[in-house]
Protein backbone atom coordinates (compact mmCIF):
# COMPACT_ATOMS: atom_id res chain seq x y z
CA UNK A 1 0.00 0.00 0.00
CA UNK A 2 1.27 3.47 -0.87
CA UNK A 3 2.12 6.03 1.72
CA UNK A 4 -0.56 8.46 0.54
CA UNK A 5 1.12 11.45 2.21
CA UNK A 6 4.32 11.11 0.15
CA UNK A 7 2.60 9.80 -2.92
CA UNK A 8 0.32 12.81 -3.30
CA UNK A 9 2.75 15.45 -2.05
CA UNK A 10 3.14 18.34 -4.49
CA UNK A 11 6.49 20.07 -4.92
CA UNK A 12 7.51 23.39 -6.40
CA UNK A 13 10.51 23.86 -8.73
CA UNK A 14 11.94 27.15 -9.96
CA UNK A 15 13.19 27.36 -13.57
CA UNK A 16 16.75 28.46 -12.74
CA UNK A 17 17.34 25.26 -10.72
CA UNK A 18 15.91 22.68 -13.12
CA UNK A 19 16.38 20.73 -16.29
CA UNK A 20 13.00 20.01 -17.80
CA UNK A 21 11.83 17.67 -20.50
CA UNK A 22 8.62 17.46 -22.43
CA UNK A 23 9.34 16.43 -26.02
CA UNK A 24 11.72 13.70 -27.10
CA UNK A 25 13.64 16.06 -29.38
CA UNK A 26 14.32 18.62 -26.64
CA UNK A 27 17.79 18.87 -25.09
CA UNK A 28 16.75 16.59 -22.22
CA UNK A 29 14.29 14.55 -24.29
CA UNK A 30 15.97 11.21 -23.59
CA UNK A 31 14.56 11.47 -20.07
CA UNK A 32 11.11 11.00 -21.62
CA UNK A 33 9.67 7.51 -21.59
CA UNK A 34 8.71 8.13 -25.22
CA UNK A 35 12.32 8.57 -26.38
CA UNK A 36 13.29 5.96 -28.93
CA UNK A 37 16.98 6.74 -28.38
CA UNK A 38 16.87 4.42 -25.36
CA UNK A 39 15.41 1.03 -26.35
CA UNK A 40 15.12 -1.72 -23.73
CA UNK A 41 15.51 -5.45 -24.32
CA UNK A 42 13.75 -7.88 -21.98
CA UNK A 43 13.57 -11.64 -22.61
CA UNK A 44 15.05 -11.03 -26.10
CA UNK A 45 12.17 -8.67 -26.89
CA UNK A 46 13.17 -5.15 -27.93
CA UNK A 47 10.96 -2.33 -26.69
CA UNK A 48 11.50 0.84 -28.71
CA UNK A 49 11.06 3.00 -25.61
CA UNK A 50 10.46 2.67 -21.90
CA UNK A 51 6.84 3.88 -22.14
CA UNK A 52 5.89 0.90 -24.29
CA UNK A 53 7.36 -1.53 -21.76
CA UNK A 54 5.68 0.27 -18.87
CA UNK A 55 2.27 0.19 -20.57
CA UNK A 56 2.64 -3.46 -21.56
CA UNK A 57 3.36 -4.47 -17.97
CA UNK A 58 -0.13 -3.28 -16.99
CA UNK A 59 -1.54 -6.37 -18.72
CA UNK A 60 0.59 -9.25 -17.41
CA UNK A 61 -2.19 -11.81 -17.62
CA UNK A 62 -3.20 -10.79 -21.15
CA UNK A 63 -0.39 -11.49 -23.63
CA UNK A 64 -2.80 -10.77 -26.50
CA UNK A 65 -3.18 -7.16 -25.29
CA UNK A 66 0.56 -6.90 -24.78
CA UNK A 67 1.06 -7.93 -28.40
CA UNK A 68 -1.48 -5.33 -29.50
CA UNK A 69 0.58 -2.67 -27.71
CA UNK A 70 3.71 -3.83 -29.51
CA UNK A 71 2.07 -3.69 -32.95
CA UNK A 72 0.94 -0.08 -32.70
CA UNK A 73 3.65 1.97 -34.42
CA UNK A 74 3.25 5.15 -32.38
CA UNK A 75 3.99 4.87 -28.67
CA UNK A 76 1.59 7.73 -28.09
CA UNK A 77 -1.26 5.65 -29.55
CA UNK A 78 -0.06 2.56 -27.73
CA UNK A 79 -0.48 4.49 -24.48
CA UNK A 80 -4.01 5.45 -25.54
CA UNK A 81 -4.87 1.73 -25.83
CA UNK A 82 -4.92 1.53 -22.05
CA UNK A 83 -8.34 3.22 -22.16
CA UNK A 84 -9.64 0.56 -24.55
CA UNK A 85 -8.67 -2.26 -22.17
CA UNK A 86 -9.16 -0.57 -18.79
CA UNK A 87 -10.93 -3.58 -17.30
CA UNK A 88 -7.92 -5.80 -18.04
CA UNK A 89 -5.35 -3.70 -16.15
CA UNK A 90 -3.75 -5.56 -13.24
CA UNK A 91 -5.91 -5.13 -10.15
CA UNK A 92 -2.84 -4.12 -8.12
CA UNK A 93 -1.55 -1.59 -10.69
CA UNK A 94 -2.13 1.46 -8.48
CA UNK A 95 -0.01 -0.16 -5.76
CA UNK A 96 2.85 -1.27 -8.01
CA UNK A 97 3.11 1.33 -10.80
CA UNK A 98 5.93 3.31 -9.16
CA UNK A 99 7.95 0.14 -8.55
CA UNK A 100 7.30 -1.00 -12.12
CA UNK A 101 8.62 2.36 -13.31
CA UNK A 102 11.68 1.88 -11.07
CA UNK A 103 12.27 -1.48 -12.74
CA UNK A 104 11.87 0.04 -16.22
CA UNK A 105 14.24 2.93 -15.46
CA UNK A 106 16.84 0.56 -14.01
CA UNK A 107 16.77 -1.37 -17.28
CA UNK A 108 16.93 1.87 -19.28
CA UNK A 109 20.10 3.04 -17.56
CA UNK A 110 21.75 -0.41 -17.70
CA UNK A 111 21.19 -0.69 -21.44
CA UNK A 112 21.73 2.89 -22.63
CA UNK A 113 24.99 4.71 -21.93
CA UNK A 114 23.60 7.86 -23.60
CA UNK A 115 20.85 7.97 -20.97
CA UNK A 116 23.37 7.48 -18.18
CA UNK A 117 25.58 10.27 -19.57
CA UNK A 118 22.62 12.65 -19.80
CA UNK A 119 21.67 11.92 -16.19
CA UNK A 120 25.23 12.70 -15.15
CA UNK A 121 25.10 15.98 -17.10
CA UNK A 122 22.05 17.02 -15.05
CA UNK A 123 23.90 16.76 -11.72
CA UNK A 124 23.13 19.57 -9.24
CA UNK A 125 19.79 20.35 -10.93
CA UNK A 126 16.26 19.21 -10.26
CA UNK A 127 14.74 17.15 -13.08
CA UNK A 128 11.16 18.05 -13.97
CA UNK A 129 8.84 16.38 -16.45
CA UNK A 130 7.03 19.41 -17.89
CA UNK A 131 3.34 18.53 -18.07
CA UNK A 132 2.19 22.08 -18.78
CA UNK A 133 -0.84 22.02 -21.08
CA UNK A 134 -1.61 18.36 -20.40
CA UNK A 135 -4.83 17.28 -18.71
CA UNK A 136 -5.60 14.41 -16.41
CA UNK A 137 -4.40 13.28 -13.02
CA UNK A 138 -1.36 11.47 -14.37
CA UNK A 139 0.07 14.73 -15.75
CA UNK A 140 0.51 16.02 -12.18
CA UNK A 141 1.40 12.61 -10.81
CA UNK A 142 4.36 12.04 -13.14
CA UNK A 143 5.24 15.67 -13.89
CA UNK A 144 4.75 19.30 -12.91
CA UNK A 145 3.02 22.23 -14.63
CA UNK A 146 4.29 25.77 -15.02
CA UNK A 147 2.26 28.20 -12.93
CA UNK A 148 2.44 31.81 -14.13
CA UNK A 149 1.48 33.29 -10.75
CA UNK A 150 4.42 31.72 -8.93
CA UNK A 151 6.76 31.47 -11.94
CA UNK A 152 7.49 27.90 -10.95
CA UNK A 153 6.62 24.30 -11.82
CA UNK A 154 4.24 22.57 -9.42
CA UNK A 155 3.26 18.91 -9.28
CA UNK A 156 4.14 15.57 -7.76
CA UNK A 157 6.81 15.07 -10.46
CA UNK A 158 7.33 11.37 -9.71
CA UNK A 159 9.20 10.86 -12.97
CA UNK A 160 11.60 13.67 -12.18
CA UNK A 161 12.10 12.35 -8.63
CA UNK A 162 12.79 8.83 -9.90
CA UNK A 163 15.30 10.14 -12.44
CA UNK A 164 17.10 12.20 -9.79
CA UNK A 165 17.18 9.21 -7.46
CA UNK A 166 18.57 7.06 -10.27
CA UNK A 167 21.17 9.70 -11.14
CA UNK A 168 22.27 10.17 -7.53
CA UNK A 169 22.27 6.50 -6.49
CA UNK A 170 22.92 4.56 -9.72
CA UNK A 171 19.99 2.22 -9.12
CA UNK A 172 16.39 2.47 -7.97
CA UNK A 173 15.33 0.22 -5.12
CA UNK A 174 11.86 -1.28 -5.22
CA UNK A 175 9.98 -3.29 -2.66
CA UNK A 176 6.63 -3.90 -4.28
CA UNK A 177 7.49 -5.47 -7.64
CA UNK A 178 5.33 -8.58 -7.92
CA UNK A 179 6.89 -11.91 -8.79
CA UNK A 180 4.20 -12.52 -11.40
CA UNK A 181 5.16 -9.56 -13.61
CA UNK A 182 5.08 -10.91 -17.16
CA UNK A 183 5.91 -9.88 -20.68
CA UNK A 184 4.17 -12.00 -23.33
CA UNK A 185 3.51 -14.78 -20.85
CA UNK A 186 7.14 -14.86 -19.65
CA UNK A 187 8.05 -13.91 -16.11
CA UNK A 188 10.64 -11.14 -15.74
Amino acid sequence: MRDKRTYFETDEYFPKNIVKFKKVNDEWGEFSNFSRKCPITIQDIVFDCSERLFQILRYGEYPEFQKEFMLVKSTFWAKKLKYKHKEKIRSDWDEIDLDVMRFVLNEKIKQNSNFSELLEKSKSKYIVEDSTGLNGASSLLWGAKYIDDTESYCGMNHMGKLLMDLRDNGILEYSNLPEDLKVFGLYL
